[in-house]
């Protein structure tokens, strides 16, 4: 869906990636191929790419995720660095929208609820 941040719309990597699938389908040979770099009991760091139909990457998006206790990253850290690495590839292809909130949100701010109460 669409979230807002400080004032400004944002759409979720969620909706970033079915946008992409609708105009870049698979049966064409488009891709979306993530893979994790690094992962311990204090980190995660991903790298996603986005594939064109002759097997090039087109774009490139790495995210680290701290390990913690409490919130999120106590039981989903790989999720959300996956889903983070994949918004900053979705971002870097050619003619990206406006960047997602991770790319913008400095690390430690929480994530917003989607628009309507719902999760993004």
């Amino acid at each position: 869906g669409i979230i807002r941040l400080h004032g400004r719309k944002y759409k979720t990597v969620a909706l970033r990636v079915q946008e992409f699938r609708e105009k870049h389908p698979i049966i064409e040979g488009w891709g979306l191929c993530t893979k994790i770099m690094h992962s311990d009991s204090e980190s995660v760091l991903f790298r996603a790419a986005v594939i064109d139909p002759q097997g090039r990457e087109v774009a490139i998006g790495y995210a680290e995720e701290k390990r913690s206790a409490r919130g999120i990253n106590s039981t989903s850290a790989l999720e959300v660095c996956e889903t983070s690495a994949l918004g900053r590839a979705l971002a870097a292809a050619p003619a990206a929208e406006t960047p997602s909130p991770q790319q913008r949100v400095p690390q430690g701010y929480h994530r917003p609820r989607a628009e309507g109460g719902g999760r993004g």
